[in-house]
């Protein structure tokens, strides 16, 4: 009998033992948590909290859950409304200060994109412009070429002719000196088919430079003379009439 009273109280720490055992695996094990929108999560673990959210891990993996989605309970073992309020009021003006500073970046990149636009196109103008004025005298150095090039031609032809003048003029100059000659139709034909020859071309001068006979000058004073005297029209005779003959009645 002593022996049992003594083994008992050893029974009761044993219990106590198992009884603590037992309560750490439930809570390593975790409860079933439910929130406000009805979803029910099984076997959860709480493992981070967060200022205005929850992050666990259950049965069928992880979730995040916020703070609205929570039961009173919950809300109060972890988290302090106030602060919960503080937040989210700090995380709206940081994002209203991120979207004031993205929407800055993006007024100023699209001011740079203008910018940059413009200056293309003010340099393609540019380019668009000395083009033009490359093209300009190009034009102008052609014209002025094609102009020289005339004036050159046109010397060239007025030379040309000049001396072609010059030529026939120098060719000729026997026969232009023995004009007032009787012969001067034969100093010509002379002058025109044997001039080129050198010989030729002083015999006629020669032949241009003597003076003409006695013989010579007295027949072309004479035609001179009989063409002053010579009338200018001759009238025709008046026509004849014809014959008349008497009738034998």
């Amino acid at each position: 009998m002593c022996e049992v009273r003594a083994l008992l109280p050893a029974r009761g720490w044993v219990v106590a033992v198992l009884m603590a055992l037992g309560g750490w695996l439930a809570a390593a094990r975790g409860a079933d948590l439910t929130t406000l929108d009805g979803k029910i999560y099984r076997q959860v673990t709480v493992t981070q909290v967060e200022p205005d959210a929850l992050r666990i891990a259950h049965a069928d993996g992880a979730a995040r859950l916020v703070y609205e989605s929570l039961p009173e309970a919950v809300r109060r073992q972890h988290f302090d409304p106030a602060k919960v309020a503080a937040f989210r009021q700090q995380a709206a003006e940081e994002q209203r200060l991120a979207a004031e500073r993205a929407a800055a970046l993006r007024q100023q990149q699209a001011e740079a994109a203008a910018r940059t636009a413009a200056l293309e196109r003010a340099e393609l103008a540019a380019q668009e412009q000395r083009a033009a004025a490359l093209r300009e005298t190009a034009r102008l150095a052609e014209e002025e070429k094609t102009a020289t090039q005339r004036r050159k031609d046109l010397t060239l032809l007025g030379g040309g002719a000049l001396g072609l003048i010059a030529g026939v003029v120098f060719y000729f100059i026997p026969t232009l000196v023995g004009l007032r000659k009787s012969n001067v139709l034969a100093i010509f034909v002379l002058n025109f088919f044997l001039g080129w020859t050198c010989f030729g071309w002083v015999v006629a001068l020669v032949w241009a430079c003597t003076r003409d006979s006695a013989l010579e000058i007295f027949a072309r004073q004479q035609l001179e003379k009989n063409r002053r005297t010579a009338p200018l029209e001759l009238e025709p005779p008046p026509p004849r009439e014809p014959p008349r003959y008497l009738d034998s009645k």
